[in-house]
């Protein structure tokens, strides 16, 4: 493995957004962020092993300890966690259950749906945390993002993030990064928000070619950052759009199942007439993961693979409901 070392200067960028787009998001309700934790689980799926000679990748040995950082902090919080882990490493698994984490085995035959194990333990993870007596929000999460769950100077971003769900003035929220991902690495700063702007003009294009009014389309395709690791939904009927999509995915091997078991339901529930919402949170990525991940070209690669991918996945999606509805579809 060849070393590279980056310009600093590709290690972030300064990105911003103009206000305008920004006029559908919905503002936290504060004072009831610290009911949320315990109205809500988080729903998660790991996967961190050693090299087959027992050495650490260091990129999965850093993701790994990050995981286990949420898990303290979700449970501290008050939420319940629940973690479906394909087989990590047996240390790592005893720490997330001292911790406070539901650590379940995947089941692969019950959960058989979709075309990769990444999607159908992140399936079962969150049909599992639809269960638990007393929880109404589901909260899907990539494990890593602890600052998501308490920020440094102490705010429950996801909880706040929540809070128009519990109202009932959304059906899903995707929470925004506020700084729009300046703490994160520069390629995937650009990358994100490019697949944001894509997914907006898409959306748009469908709106359209559905004849929705103007102003009914500007909102129908908001500015949402869909490229963030987190969604949250009201538990009950809209935790179908998961399975829906794990449906389509087996259907059509056009559909990636891996990073779209997750970023694509809150579109189908838009699709459906679901109220799909941002709220703006004050995000900062982990600094460490930032700094080593940032001079890592296998990650950039990653990065530009799933920004390409998950574009052109949600054209298809989008013509095959405007072909289901009879309509024209999209010329791309």
């Amino acid at each position: 493995m060849v070393s590279v070392d980056y310009d600093p200067r590709l290690l972030s960028a300064d990105i911003r957004l103009p206000d305008e787009l920004l006029q559908f998001e919905l503002a936290p309700n504060m004072k009831l962020v610290h009911e949320m934790p315990k109205k809500s689980v988080l729903a998660m799926s790991t996967f961190y092993r050693p090299r087959d000679d027992g050495t650490w990748d260091p990129v999965i040995q850093m993701r790994a300890q990050l995981a286990l950082n949420s898990i303290v902090l979700a449970k501290d919080a008050g939420y319940r966690v629940l973690c479906v882990d394909e087989f990590s490493d047996a240390g790592w698994r005893t720490e997330a259950r001292d911790r406070g984490a539901d650590v379940r085995d995947p089941d692969f035959e019950k959960y058989s749906v979709g075309t990769s194990n990444m999607g159908r333990c992140r399936r079962q993870a969150i049909d599992l945390a639809c269960q638990i007596d007393g929880r109404t929000i589901g909260i899907i999460i990539e494990p890593e993002k602890h600052p998501a769950v308490r920020a440094a100077n102490g705010s429950l971003l996801l909880a706040m993030a929540s809070t128009p769900i519990h109202e009932g003035l959304a059906d899903f929220v995707i929470p925004r990064r506020a700084d729009n991902g300046n703490s994160y690495p520069a390629v995937q700063q650009f990358m994100e928000r490019a697949g944001n702007a894509v997914t907006q003009n898409l959306l748009f294009a469908y709106a359209l070619q559905r004849k929705m009014a103007p102003e009914q389309a500007a909102d129908f395709s908001q500015y949402l950052d869909h490229f963030f690791g987190a969604k949250m939904f009201r538990i009950g009927d809209n935790e179908k759009h998961f399975r829906d999509y794990a449906a389509l995915a087996q259907e059509d091997s056009k559909f990636n199942d891996q990073w779209g078991s997750v970023h694509y339901p809150p579109i189908m529930a838009l699709l459906a007439g679901r109220t799909v919402r941002g709220v703006a949170i004050d995000y900062k990525h982990p600094q460490e993961q930032t700094a080593m991940e940032g001079r890592n070209l296998r990650m950039d690669m990653k990065r530009y693979e799933q920004g390409t991918q998950l574009t052109q996945t949600l054209a298809l999606l989008l013509n095959r409901d405007l072909k289901a509805r009879g309509l024209a579809e999209l010329v791309i």
